[in-house]
């Protein structure tokens, strides 16, 4: 055998076994592709549960905290969550604008937000 056969067979070797490598790579890719596919399908899955579970021992632990409010603090938090300003609701009540703004404080903290939004969407569940 002369040199030339000798590098020829080694370049088809050489050449042979990277094809070979670059196939097992490929397939060990698809595989891992839809494994991967069928492991965040799961994990969408178990997230949304998770944040269902969550909503709702959020929504009753929050229904617990909503009884801790006494009658006026739970009349200008409804009245809060109906898009109402603080001036409107001292009307409405006859109380100060200052007196509101305390409830709303009070409220806030008890049931552990920091939003009128919140409260119309912890209101809006407590109705369900």
């Amino acid at each position: 055998m002369t040199t030339t056969d000798l590098s020829s067979i080694s370049f088809y070797g050489l050449f042979g076994a990277f094809i070979l490598l670059l196939a097992f790579w490929l397939l060990r890719s698809a595989l891992h592709s839809s494994d991967h596919k069928r492991r965040v399908r799961a994990s969408k899955d178990l997230r949304v549960h998770l944040i269902q579970v969550a909503q709702s021992s959020e929504i009753s632990e929050r229904q617990a905290l909503w009884r801790t409010l006494t009658a006026r603090e739970n009349k200008v938090a409804r009245l809060a969550a109906q898009d109402k300003t603080d001036m409107e609701i001292a009307q409405q009540l006859q109380i100060s604008v200052r007196t509101v703004e305390s409830h709303l404080y009070r409220v806030y903290r008890k049931l552990n937000i920091r939003s009128r939004h919140e409260l119309k969407y912890i209101v809006q569940h407590l109705e369900e």
